[in-house]
C-alpha cells in the first residue's frame, strides 16, 4: 500500500497509537520530511522532525528489514536502530509521555 504513494513528500505519523512500523517506507523515495514521536526517544535523543539523514537512515533501516522479509518493525527495534549510543527500553517506560509508555510497554512485554 506504502508502495503507492511514491510522490509523497512530507508525512506526519506524530500522535498516533501503533507499536510497529512498516517497512514499506523505504518505497517512499520523494520522502523528505517524517514527524513521528518516537524519534525523541532514541539514543541520543531527536527532533520529532526528521529530514535528510535521519530519513535515509530509516529508509536503510527498513529495507534491510525488508529484504529478509520482515514487513514491520517494532518500536524497540526502530528506536534501537535509530539510536548511535546504547538503548535502554525500560527508560522510556520511566520518562516517556503516558500513552507512549503504555505501547511501548505492550510492545516490550512480547519483546
Amino acid at each position: 500500500m506504502l508502495g503507492k504513494f511514491v510522490k509523497l513528500e512530507d508525512l506526519n505519523l506524530c500522535n498516533n497509537s501503533f507499536t510497529h512500523f512498516p517497512t514499506y517506507f523505504c518505497l517512499l523515495i520523494s520522502l523528505r520530511e517524517l514527524s513521528l514521536e518516537w524519534f525523541r526517544y532514541a539514543n541520543p535523543s531527536l527532533p520529532s522532525k526528521s529530514n535528510g539523514i535521519g530519513i535515509s537512515k530509516i529508509v536503510q533501516l527498513c529495507y534491510n528489514k525488508l529484504k529478509d522479509e520482515i514487513y514491520y518493525i517494532s518500536i524497540i527495534d526502530f528506536i534501537k536502530g535509530l539510536s548511535t549510543k546504547p538503548f535502554d527500553p525500560k527508560m522510556i517506560i520511566y520518562t516517556g509521555h503516558k500513552k507512549f509508555q503504555l505501547l511501548f510497554h505492550a510492545v516490550y512485554s512480547q519483546h
